[in-house]
């Protein structure tokens, strides 16, 4: 707007015109050279490129929140596996005679479910910029001081010959590994269908993060995106000349809204590429808060053991 005040300035002077204080709004002179010439012929282009530039851009915002939606519901996906997992798991460990869990019982769903917790958190530490210190050899050792780990597992953990953002793996094996020990104790039922149900819900989980990696490096092609700023900026940058033929002094409010809307579009695109804001395109703006995710996974893990503590049968 302030670029579009100093043009408005500068071609009334070149053409002698009066100011709209002067003597009220009165149109550009069609007449004048500059006008006819030069301006007449930016705003015929400029009109051209606005259809183009409002159909991709349209296109862009529309495609990015379709990635946005379909990222959120890859998260969610991962959390419902989360505690159907747990679920089956509790509806499928040895009772006692009266229908409460055994003391083993219980250990085991005490240690898969801290299992659960440690993969959802080492996952989102390897996806999320804002949770990466939690990968680190200080992230670790304070997650294990909080009791979010053993020491054991704190030390597996360390001495792994793998990158940072993949020690997620580590925990999501010893999940179907307890699992496996505790069919051979007797502690969770061993047939056939429990089993095969258990790798299933463990598969679909694998499934389900391995998606969201996914998602996130294929988001969109690099080039896209450059064309579309580049689409953007051109036509935003010679509103203020094809705007004046036609609104004078007024092209400076035309071209505010121009750039608010247009611009505000692209940015808001953009925004919906970055759900968990590791680019930190923009402060506080749209992206996941990733905190309540792992908080209503942490509560999941644990939830299907108490409300299945005792059978009422």
């Amino acid at each position: 707007m302030a670029a579009s005040a100093l043009f408005v300035v500068f071609a009334k002077l070149i053409t002698n015109e009066p100011f709209i204080w002067e003597s009220g709004f009165i149109p550009p002179d069609r007449a004048n050279p500059l006008i006819n010439g030069l301006l007449s012929e930016i705003l015929t282009i400029w009109k051209i490129q606005q259809t183009l530039t409002t159909f991709v851009l349209t296109f862009f915002v529309n495609q990015s929140f379709r990635f946005w939606g379909d990222f959120y519901k890859s998260v969610r996906e991962v959390q419902g596996k989360l505690s159907s997992f747990n679920l089956l798991l509790v509806t499928n460990v040895v009772r006692s005679a009266d229908g409460s869990l055994t003391p083993e019982a219980e250990k085991f769903l005490d240690e898969v479910g801290q299992c659960t917790r440690l993969f959802h958190i080492l996952f989102w530490a390897s996806k999320a910029k804002r949770f990466s210190v939690l990968k680190s050899e200080e992230g670790l050792k304070r997650m294990e001081s909080r009791g979010l780990m053993s020491s054991k597992q704190l030390g597996i953990l360390l001495g792994m010959d793998l990158p940072s953002d993949k020690l997620f793996y580590a925990p999501l094996e010893w999940m179907l590994v307890r699992c496996n020990q505790a069919s051979d104790e007797g502690v969770l039922m061993s047939d056939t269908a429990t089993k095969g149900s258990i790798l299933k819900e463990y598969m679909f989980l694998r499934n389900g993060f391995a998606n969201i990696g996914n998602t996130i490096e294929g988001r969109f092609p690099l080039a896209y995106v450059q064309f579309v700023q580049i689409l953007v900026d051109t036509f935003v940058l010679f509103a203020p000349l094809a705007l004046y033929v036609d609104l004078g002094e007024y092209s400076v409010i035309a071209v505010g809204l121009v750039v608010f809307f247009y611009c505000g579009l692209n940015n808001l695109a953009k925004i919906f590429l970055d759900p968990l804001n590791n680019e930190e395109f923009c402060d506080n703006s749209i992206y996941f808060d990733l905190g309540v995710i792992i908080r209503e996974a942490n509560g999941d893990s644990t939830r299907w053991r108490k409300a299945g503590r005792t059978s009422p049968f």
